[in-house]
């Protein structure tokens, strides 16, 4: 069958990506697809149980396969292929076609009586690899392993998401709700079998060792086909699932809340606030956590009088010291004697106990009721939303007003988000946050913020919240955070060790946030030096607020996430995916969290160009593993060479009005860091441009549409040759204290992030600063 030809994709955002194509083999039918002429996969033929290759299963469980091309006939920009089936009375009808952004498969059975689920299967590499598929505590490389597509917190499956991408230069979409299963090459068939309910999964897939195997129950199945690098993949996939809701940057500020039920008051809230301004630690967020509306009685959306006995003064007084405020909200309804009416009908309420029992929300009138709800709660200044549960329900055997509840198993903690995020939206426009612990395909489009979910205050559970972010970001939600310390201690008890490291690596997270049911909601009690490094992370966070914000504002043009798997941004490097608990913010900033007790730790810094590191000062070649020393104020975070990043020091204080300890952002002024390397040019939103030459020993930077107030730190481990800013040397090193009363020159910033600091004050938002290093 002849390749047909289509028009030049693009990526949704204007930018041209590789097309895809594909042949049809008659018999057995097979279908096979390529991008510019080269192989990107192709459908596995029959191998052991139908659910190796393309076919179906039938509401008794019996499974059959497509067989051979019966006929075809061609249809706008594709073609409609027949296929005989093992069933003598079916047919299936197979219609490919191009879409702008590459192919879509649609397999239908004729008739489609008694047709439970539908299967496919793809070929892949030896050597393939693939990320996605949802949020996954346990790895990152999906190689290996059954991913359910199934909402389930007793499963840790709370963000499935029907979308993977290959190494190899492609991925597929499965545009549904419906409940499903992936099974990537390897995988073990007795991989991902827990469920919703405690029953047999969705799918009895049988994986294959030389390819991917997919299946979703219904009786069709269509799924669309992408080509290009990962960032383009996963352009496209958001271009047709939606793009991640823009964050505003308050959306980045450190939060802090308290998990336990006997600290869910207003005298503990105070506590926090003035505990965090007295130690110096920067706060944005305050979360009212659960639980906090009267007599625990979940629905009512009323203050409880005894621990909030003046909520809007409480948030008033939050506010007015410049804080923002945050507050748990769940689908979660109980009525008893004991708790007041929350207005709700018997028949609002699917479940019978504490932790199942929550709204039906497919009841339009019980939607309408929790959204307007919400709006009272946050009319009263309240700006963000932590939406949990959602998760913990199986609905799978239940009635529910919009029809059975297998059909909204997935679909329930989306419609909990529309209905939030609609109430925030009437009064908040677009300037609110959230954090949310469950979602599924579409939350991308409605949630600014999602949050890890309850991990525990152990070493595993810090390396499965780096997991979980790095997954959650290959499958398009591109902020996000953990609960520093772990939301539990499980019987172990955090080391000051544990949750320093852990704090280093929020530092680098999207979400800064603190709290939970351990020391790690009071961690001062660790002693000052515990405090004295988590202030220190803190603080590195609020100086990447500006990358970090940037970084969210491409994600939510182009899809393209904030923090990424080195097998994101180097995916034909084997090394990058052996070093899955390593990751870059943004291409320029890599980290390497220590993720075990001790005082080295292996780093794998990818080929390509040479890394500082941040710490040290050191310049390390790329495509190096090296061990590197990490005492406890130190971890390994590395700007790649040549590279420029937004970035606000703090210290030293440079200017006559100086930066607060909660700025975000501040109008008027922007920062950035700069590794001396090749010619490069970096540009931010808050920032302006900012390009840089290295030739020599002559670093040559160029400042354009920037602020009145600019500060660039150039990493350097020793002190210039010389200094020229706008044309004209410049003497120094100043102090600082002497530097705040000049209008521009440049100071010594030591070890850690050593280097030069240099003030700038652009007219007409145009500056040049010229540093010869030594």
């Amino acid at each position: 069958m002849a390749t047909q030809a289509f028009r030049r994709p693009t990526d949704g955002a204007g930018l041209a990506r590789p097309g895809v194509d594909w042949q049809a083999s008659p018999s057995p039918f097979r279908l096979a697809f390529t991008s510019a002429g080269r192989p990107l996969t192709a459908e596995l033929l029959a191998q052991a149980g139908a659910s190796g290759r393309l076919g179906y299963a039938l509401d008794d469980g019996t499974l059959h396969a497509t067989t051979d091309l019966v006929a075809s006939e061609v249809v706008p920009d594709g073609t409609r292929y027949t296929l005989a089936t093992d069933e003598r009375a079916r047919r299936a009808t197979v219609t490919v076609t191009h879409t702008p952004l590459g192919l879509e498969v649609d397999v239908r059975l004729v008739p489609d009586t008694g047709v439970a689920r539908v299967f496919e299967a793809l070929s892949a590499a030896p050597d393939e690899h693939f990320l996605g598929a949802g949020e996954q505590r346990r790895f990152v490389d999906l190689r290996g392993h059954v991913v359910p597509m199934e909402v389930a917190y007793d499963c840790g499956s709370e963000f499935p998401t029907p979308f993977f991408s290959s190494s190899a230069g492609y991925a597929v979409f499965v545009p549904t709700l419906r409940l499903g299963r992936f099974a990537f090459p390897g995988a073990d068939a007795a991989d991902g079998t827990c469920t919703a309910g405690g029953g047999p999964p969705p799918c009895p897939i049988s994986p294959r060792a030389d390819g991917t195997v997919f299946c979703f129950e219904g009786d069709s199945l269509a799924y669309q086909i992408f080509a290009g690098s990962p960032a383009q993949l996963l352009a496209a996939y958001t271009a047709e699932a939606g793009r991640p809701a823009p964050a505003p940057p308050i959306q980045f500020g450190a939060e802090k809340w308290r998990g336990s039920w006997a600290e869910s008051s207003e005298s503990f809230l105070r506590l926090d606030v003035a505990k965090y301004s007295q130690l110096g630690i920067p706060l944005t967020w305050i979360q009212i956590s659960d639980p906090w509306e009267v007599g625990i009685c979940w629905g009512t959306m009323r203050f409880d009088p005894v621990r909030f006995p003046d909520p809007e003064g409480l948030i008033s007084s939050l506010r007015a010291a410049g804080l923002h405020v945050m507050i748990w909200i769940s689908p979660l309804v109980v009525e008893s004697a004991n708790c007041p009416s929350n207005g709700y009908s018997p028949a609002d309420v699917i479940g019978s106990d504490a932790r199942s029992s929550e709204l039906d929300l497919t009841d339009r009138a019980a939607v309408s009721l929790f959204e307007q709800k919400i709006r009272d709660i946050v009319a009263l200044g309240i700006e963000g939303v932590k939406g949990d549960r959602g998760d913990e329900q199986s609905l799978l055997d239940l009635t529910l007003h919009g029809g059975s509840g297998r059909l909204f198993q997935d679909a329930y903690p989306l419609i909990f988000a529309q209905a939030v995020t609609t109430a925030l939206r009437s009064v908040w426009g677009r300037n609110f946050a959230t954090i949310f612990r469950a979602g599924t395909l579409g939350s991308q489009a409605l949630l600014p913020g999602i949050w890890l979910g309850d991990d525990s205050g152990t070493w595993d559970g810090l390396r499965q919240m780096i997991w979980s972010g790095l997954s959650a970001s290959a499958s398009g939600y591109p902020v996000w955070g953990s609960d520093i310390g772990g939301y539990t201690e499980y019987g172990t008890p955090l080391t000051p060790e544990l949750f320093v490291r852990w704090a280093q690596f929020g530092a680098v997270s999207p979400v800064f946030e603190v709290g939970g049911l351990g020391t790690s909601s009071h961690f001062w009690d660790f002693g000052p030096e515990t405090v004295d490094l988590f202030r220190q992370a803190a603080v590195l966070h609020y100086e990447l607020v500006p990358y970090l914000y940037d970084l969210s504002r491409r994600a939510s043009a182009t899809g393209v996430p904030i923090v990424r798997p080195l097998g994101f941004e180097y995916p034909s490097d084997p090394g990058s995916w052996s070093s899955d608990l390593e990751l870059t913010i943004g291409s320029s900033l890599l980290a390497a969290p220590v993720v075990q007790p001790g005082s080295s730790a292996r780093v794998y810094l990818p080929p390509g160009s040479a890394w500082l590191d941040l710490f040290s000062g050191r310049r390390v070649p790329g495509g190096v593993t090296l061990t590197r020393a990490t005492p406890l104020s130190e971890f390994p975070l590395y700007l790649r060479a040549g590279a420029a990043i937004p970035f606000n020091l703090r210290e030293p204080e440079v200017w006559s009005e100086p930066w607060a300890l909660n700025d975000l952002i501040r109008n008027g002024r922007s920062g950035w860091m700069v590794a001396p390397g090749a010619a490069a040019s970096s540009t931010s939103g808050v920032g302006g441009t900012i390009t840089t030459r290295l030739r020599g020993k002559t670093l040559d930077i160029e400042l354009a549409r920037s602020p009145k107030q600019v500060q660039v730190l150039v990493l350097t481990s020793r002190l210039p040759e010389s200094v020229a800013i706008d044309g004209r040397p410049v003497a120094g090193p100043r102090t600082a204290s002497v530097l705040r009363s000049e209008r521009q020159g440049w100071a010594a910033r030591p070890l850690p992030f050593g280097g030069v600091l240099l003030k700038l004050t652009p007219q007409t938002g145009a500056a040049t600063a010229r540093v010869v290093l030594r």
